[in-house]
């Protein structure tokens, strides 16, 4: 999953729409599930399935443990 990750662009035009919707994700459910699921929804514009919501908790946990 990190490997996905590492493409996102990190220039000045991608940072702010991602920090807009992780604030907007984080504003809505204090329920990590239900942010992944929500962030999910509004990039791939469906529900997850189980396996890639599993992938998303996977990578959530390693990114706050490294937080």
């Amino acid at each position: 999953m990190r490997k996905y990750w590492a493409g996102i662009r990190k220039d000045k035009i991608a940072k702010p729409v991602l920090c807009e919707l992780a604030a907007r994700v984080l504003a809505g459910n204090s329920n990590v599930d239900e942010q992944l699921t929500a962030v999910f929804r509004l990039a791939a514009r469906r529900s997850p399935s189980d396996a890639e919501l599993a992938a998303l908790r996977e990578f959530h946990s390693g990114e706050l443990e490294a937080f």
